[in-house]
Order: structure tokens, then C-alpha cells, then sequence
């Protein structure tokens, strides 16, 4: 799931969804085949957790980018062109993505690292979690 702090149009201009919206609509959607795409007005901006109970997620693990100020585990992409600052706190951090090494008490992978990034997310998130720290909703 992506998440952005700026509002930004999603829905292209002059299509019939669009219409939908610029008339009043709360809600317009489209499907095609293999895809769905749902436009809501909502107000304020949802949690991850509020976001998988909206969208009714089956999945075993949703994984989200941005949602910078939530509390929720991070593994944070760090770039040398970035200079040493990290966006999340090192405490909410599971693990650091960067092209250069950092002065910090965290896991860091290079960015062809994936198997050990899963590993850290399968062993980290999944198979140590509190129910106060991370909200998982499993099937039922």
C-alpha cells in the first residue's frame, strides 16, 4: 500500500470516474480486467490499520510505503545523496536499505540484499510479534 502526504489527482482527467467526482460523487470506482481501482472521499487521513480493515485485506502481510508518522516497524531506504539523516526514528526502525554504511545500531542491507530483508521482516514482524506493537489481521 502506497501512502502520500500530498494530495495529489489519482484519477485521470476527463475519464468517467473523473467526471463521477468533479459531479459530487463520495465514491467512484473502475474495474478492468485483473485490476480495481476505488476512489473515496475520506477525511482525515487513515492509519495502515484503518486502511486494511477498509479495504477488507486477506492478505498474511500488507507492507506499506510512506505512513512516516505512524508507529508502526519501518525498514527505512537510506541514499548516499540523502546525507546521514534518517527520516524514522532509529527505535521504530527494523532495518536500514542503503548504498553506503551507517553509524547506527541496526541491520543495514544493500538493496540486492532482498532474502535477508524478508528474512528480517519473516523473523522480526511475523514470527516474534506483540499484539501491541504491530496490528496483523489474519484470515478467518
Amino acid at each position: 500500500m502506497k501512502h502520500s502526504d500530498k494530495d495529489i489527482e489519482l484519477d485521470t482527467v476527463n475519464k468517467d470516474t473523473w467526471h463521477f467526482s468533479q459531479a459530487g460523487s463520495e465514491l467512484s470506482a473502475i474495474s478492468v480486467v485483473h485490476r480495481l481501482a476505488i476512489f473515496k472521499n475520506v477525511a482525515p487521513d487513515f492509519s495502515p490499520d484503518e486502511l486494511s480493515h477498509l479495504l477488507s485485506w486477506d492478505g498474511d502481510l500488507l507492507l506499506t510505503e510512506g505512513f512516516k508518522g505512524s508507529s508502526y516497524p519501518k525498514i527505512e531506504v537510506h541514499r548516499k545523496e540523502q546525507g546521514n539523516d534518517l527520516v524514522s526514528p532509529t527505535s521504530q526502525l527494523l532495518a536500514v536499505v542503503t548504498d553506503e554504511p551507517l553509524e547506527i545500531d541496526v541491520p543495514q542491507f544493500s538493496r540486492d540484499e532482498v532474502n535477508k530483508i524478508a528474512d528480517i521482516i519473516e523473523n522480526t514482524v511475523l514470527a516474534q510479534q506483540k499484539e501491541d506493537d504491530i496490528a496483523l489481521r489474519r484470515k478467518t
